[in-house]
């Protein structure tokens, strides 16, 4: 049969060419994926018995710890991570993260790659609370990736359950080496990027979260059983993280609308399920409890598989199925009589149908699909997220007697305002924090059971509920007033200092406020802008915020020569009550843009040509400086 299993190949081993010389009938046809299935699994059994056992022995022997992507082909995307001490995912910065959320293809507009919700939910079923991440490679867009944008991504692998964050940082050069230096992969991670001096708070931002989330356990509920065995069957098994066809190519649209409706899944698989005690309405793996299972596109099953959800169902449970029920059994041994039981426990589960759900594919909007979905079959949210949208979603952790909500918006542009309501489990005997990990601050709230939230464009927000003290002397959190028509608006000229990367400053009047990409005489700087102008407070009233508007890049502001601080994601808002004076005040902003409009200006940098002008990395010019307007709040 190994002439009929195998296709064309090209890069990276994945398949080109799926059309055979000859057309196969059915029931050869049959035939082919039953074999194509037993010789993918036969090879990820292989590499467990012959690479994962004898490479984690060699780790233990050795006294040390073994961290693996350990996905890909030949191997079972959720299960290859079972035997690492960490398991470890990917995230990429790509063109779109944050902009748009494909229903097709994960790739567009997310960074977590389609391996982080497998290896996450491998450590989950494990017990493991370090999920690592070899995190924001970055291939396209070296000398255009922003602080904000990083952020984002790096949230975004907060989501799919990583805890631990490795950069893919840059290429070591020789000192001798031309600017920009030597780079073969990844980003631009030193001390010759703008955003240099302000890396460290993405750093710290990074490390505050990581410490804290590797101190709890992720909370799931609902498992989904992705159709892994199907792919095998039908394509073979596809080059995780990144396959070249996606089987069905909406699975992420799943997990990720059960998460935005305030709901928390694992990924498992067909021996997860037949490992697993069901009893009372629960499926119990190691450490983790499900009281629902949705099956995505499954259309073969092993008779152990249906036997034990049968089980699940007779016991209380709920198993979805979407777009496909079982019908037939898996590999080529005994066929015609597996199908057979299979149909069978298939049949008896259907006879259970408050229990045993049958649903079509969704046309789209996963979110709201979900979300009815939870309301009809009495699927209840550890969390209400109220004006939520496919852009909110949530994590939950659970550390002892302490319950952490991680809420984030990954849209790169868009504030949302929502209303947060914890399921009464989570509030009841204790008390209620927003700890800012961008600060390390932590603000109490009085009303726990109903938390108005305004998320910004690449925010996250971490809602602590504990019987612990908490900070001492904490204020009380409040949100941030948004700018409406009342709020003062900077009138008049600005003086306006460019001071290039490349050593040369320009001072000039501006009477208006632009993007630096739509001025002739700016579109090719990189650098330091600094926007100067005196304001004069003259009545009464007391001034807390200054809003700069819109920002593109990194904000500094000082009042009257005073640091008010650093926004580098975000809506760029100043506390100001301490440093605004009665009289004149000298406002300064600061802003540091990206490299990548003057890098394409290199002509004779092969480096910088490379990553910014030719083939599929041709950047597009990027909008930089502040754009406002900046108003006084």
């Amino acid at each position: 049969y190994l002439p009929f299993i195998l296709s064309k190949i090209g890069g990276m081993g994945n398949v080109y060419d799926y059309t055979y010389p000859v057309a196969f009938g059915d029931s050869f046809g049959e035939i082919v994926k039953r074999v194509r299935f037993d010789f993918d699994l036969t090879r990820a059994e292989l590499h467990r018995e012959r690479f994962v056992n004898v490479f984690q022995a060699w780790c233990k022997k050795n006294g040390l710890q073994s961290r693996v992507q350990s996905y890909g082909r030949g191997y079972h995307p959720l299960e290859g991570s079972f035997d690492m001490d960490i398991p470890e995912g990917e995230t990429w910065v790509k063109y779109g993260v944050g902009k748009g959320l494909s229903e097709t293809d994960y790739r567009v507009g997310r960074a977590y790659s389609m391996a982080n919700k497998y290896v996450s939910s491998a450590a989950h079923l494990q017990g493991k609370r370090t999920v690592s991440c070899e995190e924001l490679t970055n291939t396209d867009m070296v000398f255009n990736a922003t602080l904000q944008m990083l952020k984002l991504g790096s949230d975004q692998s907060i989501i799919s359950g990583i805890t631990h964050s490795v950069y893919h940082g840059f290429n070591y050069s020789p000192p001798e080496a031309a600017f920009p230096g030597w780079i073969r992969y990844g980003n631009f991670m030193n001390e010759r990027n703008t955003y240099w001096p302000y890396f460290k708070f993405l750093n710290l931002y990074r490390a505050r979260v990581s410490a804290l989330l590797q101190q709890g356990d992720m909370y799931a509920d609902i498992a989904i059983l992705p159709p892994v065995y199907d792919m095998w069957s039908k394509l073979g098994a596809q080059m995780e993280p990144f396959p070249s066809i996606m089987y069905p190519e909406w699975l992420h649209q799943v997990w990720e609308a059960v998460h935005q409706n305030g709901m928390g899944c694992d990924y498992i698989s067909d021996n997860v399920i037949c490992d697993a005690q069901m009893s009372d309405g629960k499926m119990q793996y190691g450490p983790r409890q499900y009281h629902s299972i949705i099956i995505v596109s499954v259309e073969s099953l092993a008779p152990a598989t249906a036997e034990k959800l049968l089980a699940f169902v007779q016991s209380g449970g709920k198993v979805i199925c979407i777009e496909h029920v079982p019908g037939k059994s898996l590999g080529l041994n005994d066929f015609e009589k597996n199908d057979n039981l299979v149909k069978a426990l298939v049949a008896k589960m259907k006879a259970l149908p408050g229990r045993f759900i049958m649903l079509a594919r969704p046309a789209g909007d996963f979110y709201h699909w979900f979300r009815n979905i939870a309301k009809e079959y009495a699927i209840s949210p550890y969390v209400e997220i109220e004006k939520g949208n496919s852009f909110i979603s949530q994590v939950r952790y659970q550390a002892g007697e302490t319950e952490i909500l991680v809420l984030n918006n990954c849209s790169y542009d868009n504030s949302y305002q929502i209303t947060v309501r914890p399921q009464a489990s989570l509030v009841k005997g204790r008390k209620a924090w927003i700890w800012d990990a961008v600060t390390g601050e932590q603000y109490s709230i009085p009303e726990p059971s109903q938390i108005p939230l305004t998320l910004t464009q690449a925010d996250l927000k971490i809602i602590v509920f504990s019987n612990n003290a908490g900070a001492k002397n904490a204020s009380v959190y409040t949100e941030v007033p948004p700018v409406t028509n009342n709020n003062k608006a900077l009138q008049g000229n600005w003086r306006v200092v460019l001071k290039h990367m490349n050593g040369t400053t320009k001072s000039e009047t501006w009477k208006e406020l632009k993007d630096l990409k739509d001025m002739p005489d700016h579109v090719a700087f990189s650098g330091a802008v600094h926007y100067k102008q005196v304001y004069s407070h003259r009545s009464s009233s007391k001034l807390s915020f200054i809003d700069l508007g819109l920002v593109h890049g990194t904000s500094q502001l000082f009042i009257n020569g005073q640091s008010a601080g650093v926004n580098w994601f975000g809506r760029h808002l100043y506390k100001v009550n301490q440093l605004l004076v009665q009289g004149d005040n000298e406002i300064e902003i600061v802003v540091t843009t990206v490299m990548g409009n003057y890098m394409k200006t290199l002509t004779g940098n092969p480096v910088a040509q490379y990553w910014t002008n030719e083939k599929r990395k041709n950047q597009p010019l990027q909008s930089m400086g502040l754009v406002g307007p900046v108003n006084i709040l």
